[in-house]
């Protein structure tokens, strides 16, 4: 390529993604072993039991991707676009100049030979045929290579849509099931309703990534079988003994004692507005009027505020109820 290039801040975000931040080293999803995994995807001189700090996930990522840029640079002789100088930076962080997930790697590719022979309009399907490890397709390099391709093109990417509504009752039982999982294993994941958001996505990647899964936020096979071993999240002990009042700065809880403490207060004034009227409305007749007459009066009298005492009396049940609700979710890791 006749000018360097270097990586837009778009691959950067791409890759912290993808990769996600894993401050202890993890086993390669495919063998279970070598190449052990830390930080954002990075494998040179890693070993079982590292343990690194974000910044030093950081400096790897950066020195990955430049080692990547660099491969790029050195390799392909035509003039590339931005994204389609991204799209093979990712490939190359990836799957390492080597092929670490498979074959030779992507110096001696075919992906290469074809783009450096002008022919740009395969690089998509060529990226798509790098999605197996160990001799099976991995979901998550599937994804992966989908959105190299949509950098490639300038396309938006698009997740399938399997995974981003439900478009069968199976699909929605499926769905509500993991989300019901989840959340007894306390992952937040909303409301267990079937359909799949971002809060179950990030449940899902969540849940994989404590489990040494591949990340993707898939619903899969390996994910469901996880599943039902899977061990609880730990939750501090202050999670778990929080209570409402621990929980005060939080906007939900601001309002729902909000909404306690103004029916607290519609019921003591109305109370004391009303109980002011009944002696006021009874005073004069006392003396001269039958006591029926009396009370009659009376009640014609305070009624409007009983009911509004009534009323605040809900009010501050419902809040009671909130603050409750909200304070068992936050316990038990419904709420981050």
């Amino acid at each position: 390529m006749p000018i360097a290039m270097k990586a837009s801040r778009a691959l950067f975000a791409l890759e912290r993604e993808e990769e996600a931040l894993r401050l202890r080293a993890y086993p390669d999803p495919a063998t279970g072993g070598a190449p052990w995994t830390i930080g954002y995807g990075h494998t040179h001189d890693v070993h079982p039991g590292m343990t690194i700090t974000e910044a030093q996930a950081e400096a790897f990522l950066a020195a990955d991707v430049a080692e990547a840029e660099a491969i790029v640079n050195r390799s392909v002789h035509v003039p590339l676009t931005q994204g389609q100088f991204d799209a093979l930076v990712d490939f190359v962080f990836n799957i390492g100049p080597g092929g670490k997930w498979a074959g030779d790697g992507f110096t001696t590719s075919t992906l290469l030979a074809r783009l450096n022979a002008g022919d740009y309009a395969s690089g998509p399907h060529q990226l798509s045929l790098w999605n197996h490890a160990a001799g099976r397709e991995l979901a998550g390099l599937t994804k992966r290579r989908a959105r190299e391709a949509a950098l490639w093109t300038g396309k938006p990417y698009v997740a399938p849509l399997a995974v981003t509504k439900a478009r069968t009752e199976r699909e929605t039982a499926i769905i509500r099931g993991v989300q019901g999982q989840l959340k007894a294993l306390h992952y937040p994941v909303g409301k267990v309703d079937g359909i799949y958001g971002n809060l179950t996505r990030d449940a899902i990647k969540a849940f994989q990534a404590d489990n040494e899964l591949t990340d993707t936020g898939r619903i899969d096979q390996s994910l469901l079988d996880t599943l039902k071993t899977g061990k609880p999240r730990l939750l501090s002990l202050e999670r778990q003994n929080a209570s409402p009042a621990d929980l005060k700065d939080r906007p939900t809880v601001k309002i729902a004692g909000a909404v306690r403490n103004t029916g607290a207060a519609a019921v003591g004034a109305s109370l004391a507005v009303g109980a002011a009227q009944a002696a006021i409305a009874a005073m004069p007749a006392i003396a001269s009027a039958p006591v029926l007459h009396t009370a009659g009066e009376v009640l014609l009298q305070v009624w409007p505020f009983l009911a509004s005492a009534v009323g605040g009396a809900l009010v501050y049940a419902l809040g009671r109820q909130l603050l409750g609700a909200i304070t068992t979710e936050f316990r038990q890791g419904q709420l981050l």
